[in-house]
């Protein structure tokens, strides 16, 4: 493992620290009053969360592969050249 992908590896684990807090404090705040934020954050601590397993589980690879599938244009495949006869003057496909 390349000191690279390990620092990928290490956001991804602090990624996912920072979920496991944030649904800590919506927890602690929910019990202390009915705010109604416990849905919102626990959505973003979700997302928080498989950002952070993707990454951990990735590392390095991620960020990479994430630019080569943007960046690669889709090529259309080349016309076939008409072939044409000799025999009767007619053209084939």
């Amino acid at each position: 493992m390349t000191g690279r992908d390990l620092h990928w590896r290490l956001g991804g684990l602090a990624l996912f620290a920072a979920a496991a807090g944030l649904v800590l404090v919506s927890n602690v705040d929910a019990v202390k009053s009915n705010a109604g934020l416990s849905a919102p954050l626990g959505l973003v601590a979700f997302l928080l969360y498989l950002a952070g397993a993707v990454l951990v589980i990735q590392g390095e690879r991620l960020p990479r592969a994430w630019a080569a599938r943007h960046l690669a244009r889709p090529q259309r495949p080349a016309a076939r050249p008409r072939v044409k006869s000799r025999v009767g003057g007619r053209t084939r496909p």
